[in-house]
């Protein structure tokens, strides 16, 4: 039997992807919600050797797969936080939001296991390279 509103072509579809996914760099997953979201980023995790970059719409999106995301793998997963509003991006900076980013774009540069949510406007953030910070403040 299967759930309601799933057809048998979705669940042949989902384990093409992942018994496929080992040999991907990347992949883009679009219009998964709910628990088909979790079970698909939890399904790449365990067949995945290096980092999962998961990206929502909003930070509140975010903030929520990430808590549920901690449940099952604790301090594998990261948070890379940011202001969707311009004014507060630029006016508000507090220690833990600059440690946070800090942190998460650390453990992107080490290509270990782990999990990192982000909201779009985080993608969209520019970030200084580390050559280019090397270059100003040395």
């Amino acid at each position: 039997m299967l759930p309601l509103g799933i057809s048998k072509k979705q669940i042949h579809s989902f384990k093409e992807w992942i018994e496929n996914l080992p040999m991907m760099q990347s992949q883009l997953v679009l219009g998964l919600t709910g628990a088909a979201k979790h079970l698909a980023v939890a399904n790449a995790y365990e067949n995945w050797k290096g980092p999962i970059v998961v990206v929502t719409p909003t930070m509140l999106q975010a903030t929520q797969l990430y808590e549920e995301l901690v449940q099952w793998y604790e301090d594998e997963v990261y948070l890379f936080t940011v202001e969707e509003s311009l004014a507060a991006e630029y006016s508000i900076h507090s220690p833990e939001v600059v440690s946070n980013r800090i942190r998460t774009l650390q453990f992107l540069t080490t290509g270990e296991k782990g999990i990192v949510v982000v909201p779009l406007s985080g993608i969209q953030k520019a970030i200084s390279t580390f050559r280019s910070l090397e270059e100003k403040y040395h």
